[in-house]
């Protein structure tokens, strides 16, 4: 189920651009706002990386409520989370026109989930980053829940500077940033990847384990963005890895489109 919407979406947001003229006559220019050409749902990027080997938490994709209660009885773990799918950043602390407050909610019972999902799906969801009206919700990821020890950011970018990716990590965020050039025909060198588990906070035998993890990941990541870049100029991913108490290395959150650098401009407010 995940497989097929995952891939019809993909093909859709692959399909979805149109031209923008640039000059109306001789003398009238226009201005053109910043756009994605390729922006993926929260869904969609991590089916990409499942398909690559890249360790996810397990997920099924729905558009009705009550495909959500069946997936969430599939799952059967021990908490779920139940999460709104839009292309817009502060879901949590989102409002829906039926009422419902939160686009992101846990449970432990998949009748919660199903009450939960009727009041998502079909109504439009206000963040701080969408238009007054809200975005409408077609389609709810339902989830396992983890139980996270500590997060890190992670992120491969496609960078004009050195006419490459480049992986960029901070163990929480902020201006504690360490950037690893890759070679594009080398991959990821196993003295790059030790270097970025060590600045993402990991030590000791979990250095080691994720220093592994982390070359096989950005290296299957880098092959995802690779089959991307014949429609998109400038690709990226970025994400959330949670250390579980299991001390197993997951990608949390994650996103892929074509310019994860202006995240910040009106034309990501969408």
């Amino acid at each position: 189920m995940a497989a097929s919407i995952a891939s019809r979406a993909v093909s859709r947001a692959l399909r979805g651009t149109a031209t923008v003229p640039l000059l109306l006559s001789r003398n009238k220019l226009v201005r053109v706002s910043p756009r994605r050409w390729l922006n993926l749902q929260e869904y969609q990027s991590k089916k990409l990386m499942q398909d690559c080997g890249v360790a996810v938490q397990r997920f099924f994709v729905a558009d009705n409520a009550s495909e959500a209660m069946d997936a969430a009885k599939r799952l059967n773990a021990k908490e779920i989370v139940l999460k709104a799918q839009i292309l817009a950043g502060g879901r949590g602390k989102g409002v829906f026109d039926s009422g419902l407050k939160g686009g992101v909610h846990l449970t432990k019972d998949p009748a919660v989930v199903q009450e939960l999902a009727n009041k998502m799906l079909g109504f439009n969801l206000t963040t701080k980053q969408t238009p007054k009206e809200g975005v409408k919700v077609n389609t709810v990821m339902v989830a396992e829940a983890l139980d996270i020890s500590r997060e890190t950011y992670f992120a491969i970018l496609m960078d004009r500077a050195c006419n490459g990716p480049v992986m960029v990590g901070s163990p929480q965020g902020g201006m504690d940033i360490e950037e690893e050039v890759i070679d594009i025909f080398e991959g990821v060198r196993d003295d790059q990847a030790l270097r970025m588990a060590a600045n993402l906070g990991f030590k000791g035998p979990l250095e080691r384990q994720v220093m592994e993890q982390e070359s096989e990941r950005s290296t299957k990541t880098t092959c995802t963005l690779t089959r991307l870049l014949s429609t998109a100029c400038m690709l990226g991913f970025s994400g959330t890895l949670a250390a579980e108490a299991s001390v197993v290395c997951v990608a949390f959150i994650s996103a892929i489109n074509d310019s994860l650098m202006c995240r910040n401009c009106r034309g990501y407010k969408r």
